[in-house]
């Protein structure tokens, strides 16, 4: 008997968007006598489109690494988002806010 190859079709056309919160994949630290005191992004969700079947298990969206020992002064970096297999995230870059102040 032939192997069997088990697929769904999903019809062109028929695909879902959700917004989902981002997260950033921070990395290391500021340097030494500083301290990432508060951060913002901008935005804060992105659209994200696709087969239905691929968006019901994805909670959030990931930044690429955000390396913090480059920053030691308040800083607004464009992150790019990692990309999903089988979905579109729009928008695909985020800012990340960083205020990093002196520590005494």
């Amino acid at each position: 008997e032939p192997p069997r190859v088990q697929f769904s079709v999903i019809p062109r056309g028929i695909l879902t968007s959700v917004l989902l919160p981002v997260q950033v994949d921070w990395r290391g630290s500021v340097p030494a006598g500083n301290r990432l005191s508060n951060y913002s992004l901008a935005p804060e969700v992105v659209t994200v489109s696709g087969d239905p079947n691929v968006l019901r298990n994805i909670k959030v969206v990931h930044t690429e690494p955000l390396r913090l020992n480059q920053y030691s002064r308040n800083a607004t970096v464009k992150v790019k988002v990692v990309p999903i297999q089988g979905a579109t995230v729009e928008p695909a870059v985020i800012r990340v806010s960083l205020q990093i102040v002196a520590v005494r």
